[in-house]
């Protein structure tokens, strides 16, 4: 079996780099937002970011069982990366748990299928920001357990979340996020993401030129 200069599987060099390649997806599509003036692009980086801190949630804390049940046993896919492939041992401690489950539900909600859920115009206070801080700490948190079983992937994992830090480091701590169907020609959802003291004029400026460019309708064409 391959292996690097560390004397790690090839496989799992690989399968590491990917998780460490979400998480600094998720932070460079978040730093982008602030300055970015068209919002259909500006929702796009949202949405990458939310697919991503879903996908980063999921590994470290795996999705909770089908069933309704409070204590409800986690589960990760047989074809996913996923923390055992590096640390048998690990399990996602009560306190990961109830940091990264909300916001789990959360992202489920924002990036679920076509729903009605996603059809009335809303508008809800969320900080994307400390969900990201949370993950990447959950990722420190493994990274460290890593570390103290003797395993040297950490040194390929470490890099990513230091890079990854200092991309959320800049990014306000409380922004307004507005899930919103705004009827586009390709009846597209389209959410908007800015600071909170700064959510009016960005969003009128957004609208505006949605206006102009013919793709924003006052209704729903029914």
């Amino acid at each position: 079996m391959a292996e690097d200069s560390w004397g790690v599987p090839d496989w799992q060099v690989v399968a590491i780099h990917k998780v460490g390649g979400e998480a600094l997806e998720m932070a460079e599509m978040l730093s982008r937002i602030p300055a970015e003036d068209d919002p259909l692009i500006a929702s796009g980086h949202l949405e990458g970011a939310l697919v991503h801190g879903r996908c980063l949630i999921e590994f470290l804390i795996g999705c909770r069982a089908r069933t309704s049940s409070a204590t409800a046993s986690r589960r990760w896919s047989q074809s996913d990366i996923r923390p055992g492939l590096f640390l048998a041992s690990w399990a996602p401690d009560a306190a990961m748990v109830e940091n990264l489950e909300p916001a789990l539900s959360k992202l489920d909600t924002l990036l679920s299928h076509l729903s009605l859920e996603r059809v009335e115009v809303h508008e809800r206070i969320w900080d994307p920001r400390g969900m990201a801080d949370a993950i990447i700490k959950g990722l420190l948190v493994f990274s460290a357990h890593l570390a103290q079983s003797g395993s040297l992937l950490p040194r390929h994992l470490t890099p990513y979340l230091a890079r990854s830090r200092e991309l959320l480091e800049p990014l306000s701590r409380q922004w307004t996020i507005r899930p919103e169907t705004l009827w586009l020609r390709r009846y597209a959802d389209l959410m908007i993401l800015v600071p909170v003291g700064e959510s009016g004029g960005k969003v009128a400026a957004w609208r505006g030129r949605l206006q102009r460019d013919g793709l924003l309708k006052p209704s729903p064409p029914f």
